[in-house]
């Protein structure tokens, strides 16, 4: 299936296509862009059943294919056409009102927001520009909105209603591992290490699952990007980070001294056997222009990242089963080793005053504090043989909990109410505390589920307007 609804070599062609046209028509141009961007869009569209309507922004019909695979296949056409390097037909325009509106405010801003300059230093000038703004500013707003890309790709954005759903299941997938304790025997978890990585013959897998429970590297990192150094028994220097964003542009991501869980020397010489056995591994996969690419796994660089997914794809099925094999338990995947690795290795390499989460954002590399979520269910406990998961139903608590959320919901109760500028603060406050009351819990209470539960008039609510009442009227981070 994902073969046949995967379009992007043809609606690339298609983009070329309408710029081409364009410029032959001139004074006609813009209006030829929006008309055939705007038709290619909404064919996809159909074609994936996907259909919402305009009004509420719900979805109408059942897609073709999963929710995810949908939003997968808008991000492959958005960047296929941000590949392309096409301009938006009316940048000038764009960049000139905001231009007028702003020129004030920031030293520099017509240079660095020039429409002559190319595509690329476009992007990262306003990726600079954005770290500097203040969240909710008018500034800030009219910064993200502004469109310096082909017009298409503005088109193939994914619904709101799916990504709210999306943004919802992940949410309520994090939050379950949250209330679920995983208590491991660090013995045990080093003694796996070691028999992993020192098997006469181990397997592919025996050598991946090791060095990720001995480094903490990610899957792409140890079958492709990753290289490791001894610095001493129980120290690994390591580059070749993946999954930076765009930090490449504040600072160089240099090589960095990590904690090793076993000795040092077994870790390096597993990577090195394990490069060996697949480093002339095939791939086959469509890159970011929709052509079918055959290479091997060590035949491209860092930054090619269709060459990168593929080698993630390659391997990640059987990783995880692995790993599933060797846990015992269906619920665990590769992910889970960098986890496993930052709690066994904590106690031993911490700074000293270096708590869990500031400890875990400096080995793994983690760009902001908040990534450190999904690493809390994990606990040592020698009292178990291995690893083993323990659910949370303490609904006395949890009620407990509710009654609290309720009570500090109602003091915001007079300034939601005499906010006359947005009377429909006062719609989502007596919404949410009615929710709460019937169970709804703090870690649901998002703007993507507000927004798609707490209906006005049969109309989702302004998502800016739902997050200023998180954030300024009930403080909702502060409970």
């Amino acid at each position: 299936m994902a073969r046949s609804l995967n379009r992007v070599k043809e609606i690339l062609i298609k983009v070329k296509h309408i710029q081409e046209e364009a410029e032959k028509k001139e004074k006609e141009s813009a209006k030829y862009f929006t008309d055939r961007c705007n038709k290619i869009s909404q064919r996809e569209h159909e074609r994936l059943n996907v259909i919402v309507d305009n009004r509420t922004g719900q979805l109408l019909s059942k897609p073709v294919c999963s929710y995810r695979y949908y939003s997968q296949l808008m991000q492959n056409y958005r960047n296929g056409i941000k590949a392309l390097g096409f301009k938006h037909h009316a940048i000038k325009r764009h960049i000139n009102t905001f231009l007028r509106k702003y020129s004030n405010t920031k030293e520099g801003l017509h240079k660095k927001l020039d429409p002559h300059l190319p595509i690329e230093k476009l992007r990262e000038n306003i990726i600079l520009l954005r770290t500097n703004t203040v969240t909710g500013s008018d500034f800030r707003r009219d910064l993200l909105r502004l469109r310096i890309e082909h017009h298409a790709y503005y088109m193939f954005e994914p619904k709101s209603a799916i990504k709210d759903w999306i943004r919802d299941d992940d949410q309520k997938q994090l939050n379950k591992k949250l209330h679920t304790q995983i208590l491991v025997n660090p013995k045990w978890v080093k003694t796996l290490v070691c028999n992993l990585l020192t098997k006469n013959e181990p397997s592919t897998s025996d050598l991946c699952i090791g060095i990720a429970l001995a480094s903490g590297r990610r899957l792409t990192e140890i079958m492709k990007t990753a290289s490791l150094k001894v610095v001493d028994d129980k120290t690994l220097l390591f580059s070749g980070q993946l999954k930076t964003k765009n930090r490449y542009l504040f600072k160089k991501i240099s090589r960095y001294q990590i904690p090793s869980m076993i000795e040092a020397e077994i870790v390096v010489k597993a990577l090195d056997k394990l490069r060996q056995k697949t480093q002339n591994n095939t791939l086959k996969y469509h890159n970011v222009f929709g052509k079918m690419v055959k290479s091997e796994v060590k035949d491209a660089g860092i930054k090619d990242y269709d060459h990168n997914r593929a080698v993630h794809k390659k391997y990640e099925s059987t990783m995880n089963r692995a790993v599933r094999a060797l846990f015992q338990n269906g619920q665990f995947s590769l992910k889970d080793c960098r986890a496993l690795y930052t709690e066994v290795t904590y106690e031993d390499h911490l700074k000293k005053g270096e708590a869990p989460s500031a400890y875990r954002h400096r080995v793994l590399g983690h760009s902001l504090i908040e990534t450190q979520l999904h690493y809390e269910a994990f606990r040592l406990n020698n009292s178990v043989q291995s690893i083993e998961l323990i659910e949370n139903n303490n609904h006395a608590k949890i009620a407990d909990l509710q009654k609290s959320l309720g009570v500090y919901l109602e003091k915001a109760d007079i300034a939601v109410v005499s906010y006359s500028r947005a009377p429909k603060m006062a719609v989502i406050h007596e919404w949410l505390k009615s929710e709460v009351m019937k169970g709804l819990q703090l870690e649901k209470m998002t703007p993507s589920y507000i927004r798609r539960h707490c209906l006005f008039e049969g109309k989702q609510l302004n998502f800016n307007t739902i997050k200023k009442y998180l954030n300024e009227f009930i403080q909702l981070a502060q409970y």
